[in-house]
């Protein structure tokens, strides 16, 4: 279920993604950045995301043609591996709002898996390299 998309990012282009399990959720919808500090605590707070940022994004997700992927992803194959974390991404592309969670507990290889899994990563990677996140206090729980 392949889509086409539009060559420019459209001005309504959003998201919401929520990385290891809620652990970070960056939110383009509201400005914001939400961490996990134990597990029944978060902290919210302002975080621009900027064009640069979104423009990220959207040409990433274009890549993934991420319309292929259904609402919840399960790869076919799969090895069961612990701990897992829950990944998901919200995404609003010319007034069409979908989403695509994935609980990767999984080492598949297929190209889909890998191509998620590299998205997610790069994500993590930009926030955790962000100065505004870097200064938050640490968390208690696991994390990658």
């Amino acid at each position: 279920v392949s889509t086409s998309y539009p060559n420019k990012m459209p001005s309504d282009f959003n998201f919401e993604i929520q990385l290891d399990s809620k652990l970070y959720v960056i939110n383009g919808y509201n400005n914001t950045l939400s961490k996990g500090f134990d597990w029944d605590r978060d902290t919210t707070i302002s975080f621009d995301i900027g064009e640069v940022l979104k423009e990220k994004v959207y040409s990433a997700l274009v890549k993934l043609d991420i319309n292929k992927y259904p609402e919840n992803y399960a790869p076919t194959t799969t090895t069961r591996i612990y701990p897992s974390f829950e990944y998901s991404v919200v995404y609003t592309i010319s007034g069409i709002t979908k989403s695509v969670s994935w609980t990767e507990n999984t080492e598949s290889n297929e190209k889909e898996a890998k191509a998620l899994r590299k998205f997610f990563n790069s994500i993590s990677e930009e926030l955790i390299g962000n100065e505004k996140v870097q200064n938050l206090p640490k968390t208690n729980r696991l994390a990658l």
